[in-house]
């Protein structure tokens, strides 16, 4: 008890150092912030400032945040173990200094090593906070549905830079930010601007992150940085990433993101080393090769061109690479960490069969990966077959106005039936949440139309890129309809019997969808007024709430009203219905009692 006053009064040196540090990099930061704002975002400077004051802050700034990590750095009690725990921090000077040099050279490569550095710094701050925040006990509902609004806002602010569009555009309209950046936070793809051309490349750099973002969510990033930095996930954080995942066996956290960052990284790159030969002549060309292979993957369906992919729609890229692109990232990760666990099950199982060692048991699937691989495959087939009969099936007395227009370069109906059956094949993959499109989507009949508004709807599959009220949703409604058409008392599959509070969760994420497609639609018929036909409007706000991305040209012509409440929808369609009622709700926990039962009459 005598040594306690010695130690308090030790330590309470330190204590104000730490402090004082603290507030030196809070204001380092808010100013490294500010400067790189006006240095990457703005063509000419304002307020009279001249480059090479800019310059100067820069350096200062990393400086300051260099120094403060060498300060605690040598505070530290034990200064091994304290690098250890933030050697991603050490090495971003590091690195920032080798990019620049070997960049730039001398002296600008210090320069640029100095703004590598701090946008380094603020990135790994800002996900180091979030990661903070993810294991605080925060409901993760909330987590999530915070998460997108703060990339939305992030994102909005950066393409309201005037370097955001090219010289002589004009500042991008705010409502036309937000919506972009709503747009490509949650991977839907809708646009009101041309990407290649209204947009810098400093602009699409911001579209391509928040697409990658929006694809993985804030919540992967921040657990990958605290494994990176041999931090321990702790149970809340563990309890979080685990219903973000759809993981529920926590000690499997740590290992489900690696291989959820590691198949992205790996899937990306191979998309894009695939996709180059499409802009092969272009100097941009792998720009152009890693933007389109990051929106395919996210199912965001952004594009550098005007008319998506209709220019290349021959090719085995488009026909083949995007397709695989977007069904693997709509499969959802639980699935393919499984596919890949079976694949490697059954070749050790079959080696040791080969060696004559029978006490080694079969992989098995979970139920949810059969569900799931069944419902895409069915999909994927009757999505082809039936949009190839409703086109080819309408007589061409039916076809509107839109598809009798000569001025489109290649007319859908008058494709032989192989090429149509190709261009269906990718249409069927791309409506359920993908947004790319190899065809004028105003050629089509009705019943067309019709039927990839149900492929929109339906999307891709839980803990995806991809949005809709999922395929497994489907697979289970079908299944209690069957099932009452059977006068079955259990809803079974596989040989497995669903569970009672599955299936009242699964119709109440299907009700809460189609009641949000409808919302959308009145609100958006009730702001576009006698301007839009009820079936283009459908169209658009099927489109927005599953995160699609596909469009008839009604976005085009949305005035500022119609842009929010389509981005609302995305919005909505993106962190989920439920998961949105769940983030506004107080004080919800199952009742401790139980009201006396009594029958109704149903039909």
């Amino acid at each position: 008890m005598a040594e306690t006053p010695y130690i308090t009064k030790t330590r309470r040196p330190w204590a104000k150092v730490h402090h004082r540090l603290d507030l030196a990099a809070l204001a380092a930061v808010l100013l490294g912030i500010t400067a790189l704002l006006l240095d990457l975002g703005f063509y000419r400077l304002p307020l009279g400032l001249w480059p090479w004051m800019l310059d100067a802050v820069l350096a200062v700034v990393a400086l300051v945040l260099l120094a403060e990590r060498i300060a605690r750095w040598a505070m530290a009690p034990d200064r091994r173990a304290y690098a250890a725990a933030h050697w991603v921090r050490a090495a971003v000077p590091v690195a920032a200094v080798v990019v620049g040099l070997a960049w730039m050279g001398l002296p600008g490569g210090l320069l640029t090593a100095a703004r590598l550095y701090l946008g380094g710094t603020l990135v790994v701050r800002g996900v180091s906070l979030y990661a903070r925040a993810i294991g605080s006990g925060i409901h993760p509902a909330r987590l999530l549905a915070g998460s997108f609004l703060f990339a939305i806002l992030v994102g909005t602010g950066l393409l309201s830079l005037p370097r955001a569009v090219p010289p002589g555009h004009g500042p991008l309209d705010p409502v036309d930010a937000l919506f972009t950046a709503s747009s490509a936070t949650c991977v839907t793809g809708l646009a009101v601007l041309d990407t290649a051309t209204e947009f810098s490349r400093f602009g699409q750099t911001v579209i391509l992150g928040l697409i990658q973002l929006g694809g993985l969510g804030l919540m992967t990033f921040g657990t990958i940085f605290m494994l990176l930095g041999r931090r321990a996930l702790g149970l809340r954080h563990q309890i979080a990433m685990g219903e973000a995942l759809a993981d529920e066996a926590v000690g499997r956290v740590a290992r489900t993101v690696t291989f959820v960052i590691l198949l992205t990284a790996a899937a990306e790159a191979i998309g894009a080393a695939a996709l180059h030969g499409l802009w092969s002549q272009r100097p941009d060309g792998w720009f152009y090769a890693v933007f389109h292979s990051i929106s395919a993957f996210c199912n965001a369906g952004f594009s550098l061109q005007a008319d998506s992919l209709v220019a290349q729609r021959d090719t085995w890229q488009v026909l083949a690479v995007v397709p695989a692109l977007i069904i693997v990232g709509g499969l959802g990760f639980p699935v393919l960490m499984d596919v890949l666990a079976g694949a490697a099950g059954w070749v050790r199982y079959l080696w040791h069969r080969r060696r004559g060692r029978f006490g080694v048991l079969r992989p098995r699937w979970t139920l949810h990966t059969k569900i799931v691989l069944v419902t895409t495959l069915l999909l994927l087939v009757i999505g082809t077959g039936g949009l190839v009969l409703c086109e080819r099936c309408c007589r061409d007395d039916d076809v509107g106005q839109a598809r009798r227009d000569e001025s489109a370069a290649k007319d859908w109906r008058s494709l032989p039936l192989g090429p149509q059956v190709r261009q269906a094949w990718f249409q069927a993959v791309t409506a359920r949440t993908a947004g790319f499109n190899t065809i004028n989507l105003n050629e089509l009949t009705p019943a067309g139309k019709l039927w990839i508004m149900g492929l929109m709807a339906i999307g891709g599959s839980p803990a995806s890129t991809a949005g809709g009220f999922k395929t497994v949703t489907l697979a289970v409604v079908v299944l209690v309809v069957w099932s009452a058409l059977r006068r079955r008392s259990n809803v079974e599959v596989f040989g497995r019997t669903l569970e009672t509070p599955l299936l009242r969760r699964t119709m109440v994420l299907f009700i809460l969808f189609l009641a949000l497609v409808v919302a959308t639609t009145l609100l958006l018929a009730a702001a576009q007024g006698p301007r839009s036909s009820l079936a283009d409007v459908l169209f658009e706000a099927i489109s927005a709430c599953g995160t699609v991305g596909l469009t008839l040209g009604e976005t085009a012509r949305l005035d500022w009203e119609g842009k929010l409440i389509l981005a609302a929808a995305m919005y909505a369609g993106r962190v989920g219905p439920l998961t949105l009622l769940m983030s506004l709700m107080k004080g919800t926990g199952p009742a401790r009692y139980r009201y006396p039962s009594e029958t109704l009459v149903v039909g």
